[in-house]
């Protein structure tokens, strides 16, 4: 529709107004944003955008490295043991494969924790594999939600980390 065709705001990493985009049909989430109006030393990328109130988000590429996630929707194989953590190998759509632990979760989910920090995006569909290689076996597939921490408190010797599990399953 036409409506969708017009120019909107732009936030930065900060949430603060950055100036206006041309149209919501012209960006992609987790595509490089391009303005001729900023002047970015380095390149930002779309991290959030709303069609209705033609709204873009746009942060740094360290956005989406990711180290520990949910993976929602999770279809976990028959073989795939729900009561322990399990060592695996996580495979993207890009084909790229990296080591995992996988903690099953109720409610058809599981918190993968990875070996190093990796780009991944939100909504990005990955499997984890038994081992790399030839005929591996799927432990589980599913969908990619960002677990958002908050900086952990040091108070008196006794961390606490704050989790917002507000967009789990």
């Amino acid at each position: 529709p036409k409506k969708y065709l017009k120019t909107g705001e732009v936030f930065g990493p900060d949430r603060t107004p950055m100036g206006d985009h041309l149209g919501i049909h012209h960006y992609n989430y987790g595509g490089e944003y391009t303005s001729p109006q900023l002047n970015l030393s380095e390149p930002l990328y779309v991290t959030k955008y709303s069609v209705h109130e033609k709204k873009l988000e746009i942060s740094k590429a360290s956005f989406f490295v990711q180290k520990k996630f949910i993976l929602s929707k999770c279809k976990m194989s028959e073989e795939t043991s729900l009561t322990e953590p399990l060592h695996g190998v996580m495979k993207t759509k890009e084909g790229e494969s990296t080591d995992c632990w996988i903690f099953p979760k109720s409610l058809s989910g599981a918190v993968i924790e990875l070996e190093s920090p990796q780009i991944i995006h939100e909504g990005e569909m990955v499997t984890i594999l038994k081992k790399k290689g030839k005929n591996a076996k799927v432990y589980c597939t599913g969908i990619v939600k960002y677990i958002n921490e908050e900086p952990t408190d040091r108070d008196q010797g006794i961390e606490s980390v704050k989790v917002d599990y507000s967009r789990d399953f």
